[in-house]
């Protein structure tokens, strides 16, 4: 069931329409508020729409390029990864 949920982006009010829980939306929300925040502060210009379109294609080159790397690896490269990681957090909690 689509609920609405406000959010702010740029200082500008939204309600936002989902079936998705309020705090991913919120989650959503901040993430492009932070990206754009970042495009309009290294660019310096007031046109939000030119912000919007550096914004997007900056996320969708990182989407692009993380679904080339898990369509490289695989499922076991990925795995490979995480233990990796793991493995360092693990090295890291132990040395505290």
């Amino acid at each position: 069931m689509k609920q609405s949920v406000e959010v702010t982006i740029l200082g500008q009010p939204y309600v936002i329409r989902s079936a998705e829980p309020v705090e991913e939306v919120r989650r959503v929300a901040a993430y492009v508020n932070d990206r754009l925040t970042e495009v309009t502060t290294a660019s310096r210009s007031a046109d939000t729409l030119a912000a919007a379109i550096l914004t997007l294609m900056n996320v969708s080159g990182h989407l692009l390029r993380q679904q080339e790397l898990v369509a490289r690896e695989g499922d076991e490269g990925i795995n490979r990864r995480l233990r990796v990681m793991l493995e360092q957090l693990e090295d890291f909690s132990f040395g505290q």
